[in-house]
């Protein structure tokens, strides 16, 4: 499954994306734009988070108001999303 997630929100950010599933819980940081730069402003080349580990994993990034950052992801098969966090 991929989803997509537009940010438009003018202020830095904390993003968790929750998978739950059977596996072992751990937590990772897929993207730090102190880090691995900004995300991309393309909504047709989005930023690639790949498949996402299950239990929590953050992006931090922040954004002027009016410049949208998109990213896409992946659960894998037999995971689900929980919830989508978004943390000032």
């Amino acid at each position: 499954m991929k989803t997509h997630f537009k940010n438009s929100i003018a202020t830095v950010l904390s993003v968790c994306f929750v998978a739950v599933g059977t596996t072992q819980l751990s937590a990772d940081v897929v993207w730090d734009e102190d880090i691995d730069g900004s995300l991309s402003t393309d909504r047709f080349n989005t930023t690639n988070f790949g498949t996402l580990a299950v239990g929590s994993n953050n992006m931090v990034a922040d954004t002027q108001s009016g410049i949208s950052k998109f990213f896409t992801f992946t659960i894998a098969e037999g995971e689900e999303l929980s919830a989508i966090i978004l943390d000032e």
